[in-house]
């Protein structure tokens, strides 16, 4: 199972190689580690769209896809975005919400387990 869902900013540095302390940090962790969630691919596929240097946006996403896991957006994925989202309104705090949904795809922690 991926233990990192990158958002659709962490993909663009990737996709652009314009953040090093980004690409380090991701040379550092397996390829089977990494997932996106169909959110972000959707994301990634309209930034392309309207793009004005859509050609060459195009090929880096093409090349990137195959490297990463795309979640679906499945049950238990809604139920986490129910957590999530109630929880930061109890907070007071609201994040966007194409963040609280690639949110929901992020695993959930086991009791007692470190977090990174």
């Amino acid at each position: 199972m991926a233990r990192y869902t990158l958002d659709t900013d962490t993909c663009s540095y990737l996709m652009k190689r314009s953040s090093p302390p980004v690409l380090r940090r991701l040379q550092t962790v397996a390829v089977t580690d990494v997932c996106i969630s169909v959110i972000t691919k959707s994301e990634l596929l309209y930034g392309v769209e309207v793009s004005p240097r859509r050609a060459q946006d195009l090929a880096a996403l093409v090349a990137f896809l195959p490297y990463v896991e795309v979640r679906d957006f499945p049950d238990d994925a809604a139920s986490h975005y129910t957590e999530i989202r109630a929880d930061l309104k109890r907070r007071g705090a609201l994040i966007g919400a194409n963040d609280m949904l690639i949110a929901a795809h992020a695993p959930q922690p086991r009791p007692g387990a470190g977090h990174e």
